[in-house]
């Protein structure tokens, strides 16, 4: 009997410590917990900046963040074009498996014209749903293309909180390059007046949304 209870006095004191010890960890888990920035490069060749060994041209800026980080030697694209690629990175399935394979393709898998991209289903799950349930703030900035079309595939339905960008690519989204005539903020769409500077360069106007997405997350 006494040894019972000294094996309870020696019990109760240390499962109270490891609770202490499991809570402070969990709090710097939390308070370690890294920011990530990930930035995908729509046909960005191996070769096409210094850092790799291009010449013809400079690439400060991109060097500098590879200088600081790890470089990949040996690595491959999940797709040769867009959607595909995009597709790969937000679900992490090879690309025979996810749910955008080209670019385009006919409503309903049909071929019968109206041709639309396929986008991403509620079942699917992103990296950003990934990190939502981590706890991180999450943030798209660009072309999304991989919805559009139905609520289901937007990146508000993905796992993002927060969007600036364009959802696919149109005329007006796309095509004058520079000065984009429509693109979304969140849910909301923008359209930019023709006649007008358009508000800045395409370029510049995703640079700084994401600047100061990252400064207030």
């Amino acid at each position: 009997m006494k040894t019972k209870t000294i094996i309870k006095r020696l019990i109760i004191p240390a499962l109270a410590l490891i609770s202490i010890v499991a809570c402070n960890n969990e709090k710097a888990v939390v308070e370690s917990r890294p920011n990530i920035i990930f930035i995908l490069a729509d046909d960005l060749g191996y070769n096409d900046v210094s850092c790799y060994g291009q010449s013809k041209f400079e690439t400060p800026n991109i060097d500098r963040l590879a200088a600081g980080g790890l470089r990949f030697t040996q690595a491959y694209s999940g797709a040769p074009v867009c959607g595909p690629s995009r597709c790969v990175l937000q679900t992490g399935l090879n690309t025979g498996h996810c749910r955008v394979r080209g670019n385009t393709c006919y409503v309903g898998g049909i071929e019968k014209g109206n041709r639309r991209r396929v986008n991403l289903q509620p079942e699917d799950l992103t990296v950003g749903h990934v990190m939502q349930k981590a706890g991180y703030r999450t943030g798209l900035v660009g072309k999304w293309h991989l919805g559009g079309y139905s609520p289901d595939g937007s990146p508000w339905n993905q796992g993002f909180d927060e969007f600036y960008g364009w959802l696919t690519i149109t005329r007006e989204e796309h095509n004058p390059i520079y000065f984009p005539e429509k693109y979304y903020e969140n849910q909301k769409l923008l359209v930019v007046d023709k006649t007008k500077n358009r508000g800045g360069y395409q370029t510049d106007l995703n640079t700084n949304y994401a600047i100061r997405f990252i400064e207030k997350a």
